[in-house]
């Protein structure tokens, strides 16, 4: 008997045993071959395309791209199918930065063909081929082997000019606010970045860029920090696709790259209607556009985007997550005493240098707290020491769980040298007396001992952390 046959109600218990499968992998890679699965099933037969329990596992989060050609693909779509389905979309920007000078696009790429019928770009809306054209040439038909690069030149400019046109003029924006309306169960909002690596880090970006041909392109590969201000133009038209629909969002994380939006002073008039008052969960990976020293709380400029973030949602917050990409380039001076984060029940810091004696001040007042993560941190040069920090976890009697990870420690004569230390108050410590010779060993057992409050300040902490 042929599946599509089947009695419905096996039909149903097909999907149902492959959607609680999914609940439990434990690898993305597994969740996304069984996610693959279901999407074949619904492709195959009208009977899987409409069950409920596959839309779920397919629609929860769905992505947008700040792109021409999703625009196009917004108005081509029924959302009604499956609007109910989707809790959280992630956002990503245009591929295509718009680059000032041509000699300055010449210097950062490397090009070569790519038949874009065998290679899958993820994340990106930059297949511009035509599918009927593409079926019907399976093998491709390669560009020339000279490749143009004013050509080339000419085509991402283009294609990053309507990319932006979309968002400047409005229509992208509009269209998004259009599709957030229907989606009445979205509270979880994310923008994402394409680089898959740092943006300081020397990394390279590749895409697409559409020839003369349907199924081939000249794939471009580029300096990950020459994507200029695609991040800010995403940020933009997110805000103002957010502000007219008044949709209550709980969780909030921007991944993207900025170059502007942080440090601009004053907020736009498309901020007019947004509300963040009940936002739970907000993260940050700040990515400076470029390397100088950056205070992201500087009480200097008080109407910056984050300013307005953190001001409208510190009393609901209960998960805080600042990254700074590039480390110790940004200082926190940390918040206002005003912003009391009176839920906050977990922080995470990493990449920021800071002041020790301010962050333990905020450990202590932020009396919810359970969970601290401080990674790739540490105070800044004439700040103080860590153990302010340490005190202040240890006198918090509601904290739960403390990770510290990547710090760097330097001993006399050698390289440097970087500790890490998991720290679950319920756990049973062993609080017998040991010796070893490992400084690193003999510190992290001290200072178990100390945050969970069963031995006191000893000679090794002090020793290890006043080394200079």
């Amino acid at each position: 008997m042929a599946l599509p046959h089947l009695p419905t109600v096996v039909m149903y218990h097909i999907a149902q045993q492959l959607v609680d499968e999914f609940g439990v992998l434990p690898t993305s890679e597994e969740r996304d071959l069984t996610r693959c699965t279901l999407l074949t099933l619904r492709e195959t037969c009208k009977d899987f395309a409409i069950m409920g329990n596959i839309k779920a596992v397919l629609f929860r989060k769905i992505s947008l791209h700040a792109t021409e050609d999703n625009l196009n693909q917004l108005r081509q779509t029924n959302m009604t199918a499956f609007a109910n389905f989707v809790h959280a979309i992630d956002f990503y920007p245009s591929p295509y930065p718009v680059y000032a000078e041509f000699q300055a696009f010449k210097a950062r790429l490397d090009i070569r063909t790519i038949n874009i019928t065998t290679r899958k770009i993820c994340h990106t809306c930059n297949q511009r081929s035509r599918e009927e054209h593409v079926s019907s040439h399976k093998c491709g038909r390669h560009a020339s082997a000279t490749i143009d690069i004013e050509a080339t030149y000419d085509a991402l400019w283009t294609c990053a000019q309507n990319d932006t046109a979309v968002v400047e003029t409005g229509t992208l924006p509009k269209a998004w606010a259009k599709t957030l309306s229907a989606f009445e169960n979205v509270d979880a909002i994310s923008l994402r970045s394409l680089l898959g690596g740092c943006y300081h880090d020397g990394s390279n970006f590749e895409i697409v860029v559409p020839t003369n041909h349907d199924c081939c392109g000249w794939l471009v590969t580029i300096a990950s920090r020459s994507m200029g201000n695609c991040g800010d133009l995403l940020f933009k038209a997110v805000i103002q696709a957010l502000s007219p629909v008044g949709r209550l969002i709980k969780t909030f994380s921007l991944t993207c790259e900025l170059s502007t939006t942080w440090v601009n002073q004053g907020i736009e008039p498309y901020w007019d209607g947004l509300s963040f008052e009940g936002l739970e969960s907000l993260e940050v990976l700040y990515r400076p556009s470029s390397r100088v020293e950056t205070d992201l709380f500087a009480a200097h400029a008080p109407r910056t985007s984050f300013h307005f973030l953190v001001e409208q949602s510190h009393h609901t917050l209960q998960h805080l997550k600042l990254v700074a990409e590039d480390p110790y380039t940004v200082y926190m001076s940390w918040p206002p005493e005003k912003w009391d984060f009176s839920k906050l029940r977990e922080l995470e810091v990493e990449g920021f240098g800071f002041d020790p004696r301010a962050l333990a001040n905020d450990i202590y007042r932020f009396q919810a707290l359970e969970r601290v993560t401080l990674k790739s941190c540490g105070p800044q040069e004439d700040d103080g020491d860590w153990r302010y920090v340490f005190e202040a976890i240890r006198e918090n009697l509601n904290i739960l769980h403390v990770e510290i990870g990547h710090i760097p420690v330097y001993f006399l004569g050698t390289d440097t040298t970087y500790w890490s230390l998991t720290l679950d108050m319920l756990d049973e410590i062993d609080d017998q007396s040991t010796s070893t010779t490992d400084r690193l060993e003999a510190m992290r057992r001290s200072l178990r001992l100390y945050l969970s409050r069963k031995a006191d300040w000893d000679d090794i902490l002090e020793g290890f952390f006043l080394q200079d």
